[in-house]
């Protein structure tokens, strides 16, 4: 049988212990339904969270389906996920200039 699962990505240094993934986590235990949530620390280096979710995404799809929730800068990869694997996405806040909150950890721009 397939599952419904929900991917939740937090924003930029937060984790899945913010106030907002825990709502999320909490919503999911009073309806019986917390095992299809996934929540996963992101990395703040936005290349090794990118490979982080999306081998995630890629396993959770073998058996089921997947929606994405993010939360700020995970708004913004949540977009990129539900475009790249053509599933929805549901956006809190996103963040619209990644870009500025990663300069540091984007490292040399080969532009």
């Amino acid at each position: 049988m397939k599952k419904n699962r929900l991917l939740y990505l937090h924003g930029f240094k937060s984790s899945p212990q913010s106030y907002k993934a825990q709502r999320l986590m909490d919503y999911m235990q009073a309806k019986g339904c917390d095992d299809l949530l996934i929540c996963p620390q992101l990395p703040v280096y936005p290349e090794q969270a990118r490979l982080l979710m999306e081998e995630i995404v890629e396993r959770a799809l073998t058996d089921g389906n997947l929606n994405i929730a993010g939360s700020s800068l995970g708004g913004y990869y949540a977009t990129y996920l539900a475009e790249k694997y053509e599933t929805n996405a549901v956006l809190v806040n996103p963040s619209v200039k990644p870009y500025e909150t990663l300069a540091a950890y984007l490292g040399e721009n080969k532009s």
